[in-house]
């Protein structure tokens, strides 16, 4: 309670990032902008699996950034 901080840093696991860019249809040439982008893991996948495409991803919070 109060100011507790979890002893993990939750994040989005790799299938659920890589189905949330195929729901997008991402096209070759594109960018796609995480502004909650914690770790990085949908930036991190956009790279990995699409050609061609620009990954933008920031956060503001202190233990990520």
């Amino acid at each position: 309670m109060g100011d507790h901080q979890p002893w993990f840093m939750p994040r989005l696991r790799p299938s659920t990032s890589m189905l949330l860019l195929l729901l997008s249809g991402l096209e070759p040439g594109e960018t796609i902008l995480d502004p909650f982008g914690g770790c990085g893991t949908i930036a991190i996948e956009a790279a990995v699996h699409f050609k061609d495409v620009r990954s933008i991803s920031s956060d503001n919070h202190k233990l990520v950034t």
